[in-house]
């Protein structure tokens, strides 16, 4: 018996929309980035989706459109060109296969329409911000606040090889009052992300991580979102996210503890 092959690009595609809706398990979402990596095709499809989504997420078309240009616009969709862009109903006695490439510019296009009806009465889109305090609060149920329990900074470093495509600093604060209790795989706003548990007396605090290769250091800036304390900054070409229920001096000199520590 063989061994079932990976599935194909077209179908990944679909995995991509999922991972860039946060519909994915974390170690689905690595899996995904981690195939993409190497994938020309599948980096395209990624590119065009998340363009589409920045696009959709910018304030000036979140309004309402007008009821006449509305009107213009679903009477355009209805012309035969528009129209004959789209697969005929389906029959499934008469089905045959699909060449993978045609059903992807048939996909393309269901995505395309999709776009146009989102756009014609767009709500505003989640920031980065509250996907901080979802990860958080998710990772706050029994059992999901650690994959690795340790202290031991020397066992989380190598703990990430493999599971994410950078090795992220870790430091044990115990000495100021914030020991490491351990670590976990995380997926935030679309990236693939270490996050360090910290304590502060009874109250965990979270610290995510992840890749910003474009992003140049800056210094911390405070938010507080659904009762929580947020400190972000990025650094080294990382970007940063502490969150907790803390007080917020409190966020604030662990943050600085943590900075100043090599």
């Amino acid at each position: 018996m063989t061994a079932a092959s990976p599935a194909p690009c077209h179908e990944r595609t679909l995995l991509t929309q999922a991972e860039l809706d946060g519909e994915l398990t974390a170690a689905e979402a690595a899996a995904v980035a981690a195939h993409r990596a190497s994938c020309a095709e599948c980096q395209a499809a990624y590119r065009i989706i998340r363009a589409a989504k920045a696009a959709m997420q910018d304030p000036a078309i979140s309004r309402t459109m007008p009821e006449a240009s509305r009107q213009e616009l679903l009477s355009k969709l209805r012309r035969p060109a528009c129209r004959s862009a789209l697969p005929a109903p389906y029959d499934s006695a008469a089905a045959t296969p699909v060449p993978w490439r045609r059903a992807s510019i048939i996909f393309a296009a269901g995505i395309a329409m999709t776009a146009v009806v989102m756009l014609l009465n767009l709500p505003a889109r989640r920031d980065t911000g509250e996907a901080i305090v979802d990860a958080h609060v998710r990772a706050l149920q029994p059992g999901h606040l650690l994959d690795l329990p340790s202290a031991d900074q020397h066992d989380v470093m190598p703990w990430y090889a493999g599971k994410i495509d950078f090795a992220p600093p870790v430091k044990n604060l115990a000495e100021p009052g914030f020991p490491l209790q351990g670590s976990r795989l995380d997926y935030v706003a679309g990236h693939p992300a270490a996050a360090l548990v910290y304590y502060s007396k009874q109250h965990p605090i979270d610290l995510f991580i992840w890749r910003s290769p474009d992003s140049s250091d800056g210094e911390p800036i405070s938010e507080v979102r659904n009762g929580y304390n947020i400190l972000h900054w990025t650094q080294g070409q990382m970007s940063f996210w502490a969150i907790s229920d803390v007080s917020a001096p409190q966020l604030q000199a662990f943050v600085e503890q943590w900075r100043s520590q090599r």
